[in-house]
């Protein structure tokens, strides 16, 4: 359910939503100092948590068919973070989940493509490196090197 303009209902209102959500999820957003305090009570705080990258990456690699999934999906969390605060800030970067689903989805392709030819760790790498460094500066590409090699010290396969 959306709710709009909340901050101009009465309590008629109020009551009559309270009813017809009482056993609902209702997600919704307001500005605090516009909505009344009987609107608040009729719903039950939650709070907001950074999500959990690792376990998100682990289950997506695991879908993908990749199977060192535990360890790979922490290498990509620490990769995306460090990206995050290593290289430097530009409009085009994107380092969050929307990046790191597509890093997951061309590396399961990889994975599937190539079979026992190349190990899920040499999928991933290869993926990282070809989905992050088309937009990169020339700094910013050899740091991005420099990771890579540090998180996958004996990945040396390249495919463009």
């Amino acid at each position: 359910m959306v709710f709009d303009e909340i901050h101009l209902w009465g309590e008629e209102d109020i009551k009559v939503a309270k009813g017809q959500l009482s056993s609902r999820g209702v997600f919704y957003c307001y500005n605090d100092a516009l909505v009344s305090e009987g609107f608040k009570e009729c719903f039950t705080g939650i709070s907001m948590y950074a999500p959990d990258y690792e376990l998100i990456f682990e289950a997506k690699l695991y879908m993908e068919g990749i199977h060192g999934g535990l360890k790979l999906g922490q290498i990509l969390a620490t990769l995306m973070r460090d990206c995050k605060e290593k290289l430097s800030k530009q409009a085009v970067y994107d380092f969050g989940l929307r990046k790191s689903n597509a890093i997951v989805r061309a590396a399961g392709i990889l994975t599937r493509f190539f079979g026992d030819d190349l190990s899920d760790a040499d999928s991933l790498f290869n993926t990282c490196l070809t989905q992050l460094t088309p937009c990169m500066g020339k700094e910013d590409k050899e740091a991005l090197t420099a990771m890579l090699q540090t998180l996958f010290p004996e990945s040396k396969v390249h495919i463009s």
